[in-house]
């Protein structure tokens, strides 16, 4: 049985808050995907590293929205933001590796933005309709 830590409960809650007063335009599928994650199909057990990971993930989203709204990008563009932070990712691995340096914090950081990234993309795609026939995918 799934323990909710708040997390899940939180960000639901928020993503109501920022979309208030907005059409719905969310996908079914993806509505019921999201809501047996948030609901405990993914078990986030308090003090556990999935839970802190997940907080950490969630708490990167929330920093990415206030700092550059809600994105509403084609999968070309997002695809080149999520290259970009894996490239960020690569390199402190690199230089952690062949420097020989203690990077363990910034490598950790940058894993959390692609993780946030990528989690930014299926928000997009949900409200967004990527791939579906007829749909745009990129939104002005």
């Amino acid at each position: 049985m799934a323990h909710d830590t708040g997390h899940a409960k939180g960000y639901r809650m928020g993503l109501e808050e920022k979309y208030a007063g907005q059409p719905d335009v969310r996908d079914p599928w993806c509505e019921e995907f999201a809501g047996a994650c948030l609901d405990g199909a993914l078990e986030f057990v308090p003090g556990t590293v999935r839970d802190g990971c997940v907080g950490e993930v969630l708490a990167e989203r929330e920093r990415q929205d206030e700092r550059w709204g809600v994105q509403n990008h084609g999968p070309e563009w997002f695809l080149a933001i999520l290259m970009e932070e894996v490239g960020e990712f690569s390199r402190e691995v690199l230089e952690s590796r062949f420097r020989g340096e203690d990077r363990v914090e910034r490598v950790r950081e940058e894993l959390v933005q692609v993780a946030a990234v990528a989690l930014q993309m299926v928000e997009c795609a949900a409200r967004n309709g990527w791939g579906r026939k007829g749909a745009s995918d990129v939104v002005a």
